[in-house]
């Protein structure tokens, strides 16, 4: 080396030593990064907020399917929430879509951890959102069907259950669907459910539930069960025994109109609460009957 280049090397040395805001950061395989894409689209119905109004999916490939599925996580699911599931899925042979719902993770307004722009005591900001969460449910589906998928499910755990269920009965497109906790009404689960309790005690005072209910009607499933008599499809129901949000009598008022529209749904209920559905080993079960039914009806 000549005293030239040993003077670069020596600056060049100095010149990298400058920065001292490099990290050492774990090593990592980054799977996840290499499994998942993204879908990023316009929303149908717009909001306030601008940062809600582009919605977002992951999506997990399986090569070669023709089946696909649209996951739609719970009211104030993180960005991990659901991502197991549609590995599994993934596995199995079916494509899955998991789509972030409105005003969630990078479509929440600014500073805001909790998704209470979604569900609360603003009445008609909590249509709105539902809406366009089942409108965007609805237009990935359509996608779906555009990539040449032939077999299109969705699947829904607590309020995204709701969407999903809302998705299903207003789309011949959607060939079947699991609904991971069910309720007659919307209102009511607001009304008694252990999660919203403090969402009530907004409520209370200025509305009564029996008002509620009406306004929410747009949103409850009650309302739309006759609509499958028109498009009966296979689809799963899967409730908690001991759930204290989506209250047993809330599901069972959906199962008598099921029975009074003469209508048929595969059925599971799981010995424990709404939030121990999400822990060993009730999670496991749930997991099970979830993706055995999927891989029956999709691949």
């Amino acid at each position: 080396m000549s005293i030239y280049g040993d003077w670069i090397e020596s600056w060049e040395r100095k010149l990298t030593l400058r920065d001292r805001r490099r990290r050492v950061f774990p090593f990592e395989w980054g799977l996840d990064w290499l499994e998942s894409s993204q879908l990023v689209f316009a929303t149908p119905t717009p909001s306030l907020l601008d940062r809600n109004n582009r919605a977002r999916c992951r999506i997990w490939y399986s090569t070669g399917s023709k089946g696909a599925v649209v996951v739609l996580p719970q009211w104030n699911a993180a960005a991990d929430s659901h991502v197991i599931l549609c590995r599994m899925l993934s596995k199995l042979g079916i494509t899955a879509v998991r789509m972030t719902l409105p005003y969630h993770e990078e479509r929440a307004p600014e500073g805001m951890e909790r998704a209470d722009f979604l569900v609360g005591p603003n009445i008609g900001r909590t249509l709105h959102g539902t809406r366009q969460a089942v409108l965007e449910t609805l237009q990935v589906v359509g996608w779906l069907r555009e990539q040449g998928y032939e077999k299109i499910g969705v699947m829904g755990t607590s309020l995204g259950s709701c969407v999903a269920y809302l998705a299903f009965s207003h789309s011949d497109d959607i060939d079947t669907g699991v609904f991971n906790h069910v309720s007659a009404h919307f209102a009511d689960v607001v009304w008694t459910g252990l999660s919203t309790r403090y969402v009530r005690w907004a409520l209370e005072g200025n509305i009564s539930l029996e008002e509620l209910r009406d306004c929410w009607a747009p949103l409850s499933p009650w309302f739309f069960i006759e609509r499958l008599r028109q498009y009966p499809r296979p689809h799963l129901m899967i409730t908690a025994r001991y759930d204290l949000t989506f209250l047993p009598r809330l599901s069972d008022l959906v199962f008598s109109g099921y029975g009074e529209q003469g209508l048929g749904c595969d059925r599971v209920e799981l010995p424990c609460g709404h939030y121990t559905m999400a822990h060993f080993p009730f999670n496991v079960l749930d997991g099970w009957h979830i993706c055995k039914f999927l891989h029956r009806r999709l691949v």
